[in-house]
């Protein structure tokens, strides 16, 4: 049985400069992609200078919405750059060593959790068209009981959905499902439900997006 939802809410720097926040239900509120503080020596018998570890490089799988705003709209091209930057997660077996589903995932990822403009969002619909195994299933509910028409591709047994407007194809959510009988249960079982009620801009961690 799935445990109840609850709400989550994430602010994430346009660039990657700032620190964000992860706001949930019931937990504290959480920044994110603060840098660790470090200390370096200039040499023996040096005092200690304080500094801060590097940030990671903007990427597919550790995404801005500036670097979301700046992929290749031709879908062949983006597809060829995620297939890239994805090779090499989970290659020891496994979920993770499907290369087409990392690739599905990672596309999934960016248009739930990021921001982009239409012209890469439309990219994003085509580069995943391309991807084997990729349907479309006439009717999927969201976390919010949102209905829409869903994009799917099943993997190890397990199927997941994204879910999107009929009319806008605007994002809705996600669902994964069991495409077989599994000792986590019968197929059909719902593993997972998500679902985005708002996207927009904020003028610091912790507010709120203007109407």
């Amino acid at each position: 049985m799935l445990p109840s939802a609850r709400a989550r809410e994430v602010w994430l720097s346009a660039d990657g400069s700032r620190p964000g926040l992860l706001r949930e239900e019931g937990s504290a509120d959480t920044p994110l992609g603060s840098r660790a503080p470090v200390y370096e020596l200039d040499g023996p018998g040096a005092v200690p200078r304080k500094t801060v570890l590097g940030a990671e490089a903007p990427s597919v799988t550790n995404p801005t919405h500036a670097y979301v705003a700046a992929l290749p709209t031709g879908p062949e091209a983006l597809l060829r750059l995620v297939r890239e930057q994805t090779r090499g997660a989970g290659e020891t077996g496994g979920p993770g060593s499907d290369a087409d589903q990392r690739a599905f995932t990672a596309i999934g990822t960016l248009l739930a959790e990021t921001w982009a403009p239409p012209e890469v969002t439309a990219a994003l619909y085509r580069a995943a068209a391309l991807i084997p195994g990729v349907a479309v299933l006439p009717s999927a509910t969201d976390a919010a009981g949102r209905e829409g028409v869903a994009v799917a591709r099943t993997a190890h047994g397990e199927q997941t959905q994204w879910v999107f407007d009929r009319t806008t194809s605007a994002f809705l959510g996600e669902r994964t499902v069991l495409a077989e009988t599994t000792p986590a249960g019968p197929a059909g079982t719902v593993l997972g439900v998500s679902a985005v009620l708002v996207k927009g801009a904020a003028a610091v961690p912790g507010g709120l997006p203007k109407a």
